[in-house]
């Protein structure tokens, strides 16, 4: 596994064991308990194209781009679960168009109630991932991670905010890479995303 993900699945986990997450029952505000929980989550926000981006005229890092999730998770009672993400980027590069990638693929989820409203989840999965363009498109595996904190105004829906980490490894170096570059061929990303959980 690559270095910068081993870091951010070992940030994931302190972050989760300082919030106190009270891994067990997921009870809303009106003091029920469900021993599984369901939960469907749509969310847009920016992203930040972090690695290098080379196009026929020149490379580009940290390029902002729009930002789509959807993604259904499975909480038991210890608050240990699983869970199916689905990621849209898209980002504009000047003079060739806009890049576009997805990332589909499950994960682990630990996730839990932090106070009488709040709720948290950290989660890692990995999957398939696609960059495409104008031109070309390749496909490759993707790594994601995540972070969120969301409000429940109501026993049933909640309000999240979450930080996204996906890295797509795509196979052999484009040409259009420098012959000196010992970069792999693949694209990080961050997110930081804001949208509606609906618990089944």
């Amino acid at each position: 596994m690559h270095w910068m993900m081993k870091k951010t699945v070992l940030l994931l986990i302190l972050l989760a064991s300082a919030t106190g997450i009270r891994a067990g029952l997921i009870d809303g505000p009106a003091g029920s308990q469900k021993k599984i929980t369901h939960t469907l989550a749509l969310s847009a926000g920016p992203a930040w194209i972090t690695s290098k981006v080379y196009t026929s005229h020149e490379w580009y890092s940290w390029r902002t781009g729009m930002e789509l999730t959807g993604e259904y998770n499975c909480v038991f009672s210890r608050g240990i679960g699983f869970g199916v993400t689905y990621s849209h980027n898209s980002t504009s590069y000047p003079k060739v168009g806009s890049m576009k990638q997805y990332y589909v693929g499950p994960s682990l989820v630990y996730a839990g109630m932090v106070g009488s409203r709040w709720h948290a989840k950290v989660d890692v999965g990995i999957g398939y991932a696609n960059r495409s363009d104008d031109f070309s498109s390749e496909g490759g595996v993707g790594l994601k991670s995540g972070l969120s904190i969301e409000y429940l105004p109501s026993r049933n829906v909640g309000v999240g905010l979450e930080m996204i980490s996906v890295s797509s490894y795509l196979g052999k170096q484009p040409e259009i890479t420098p012959d000196n570059s010992n970069e792999r061929n693949g694209v990080a990303r961050i997110g930081l995303t804001l949208g509606l959980r609906v618990y089944l």
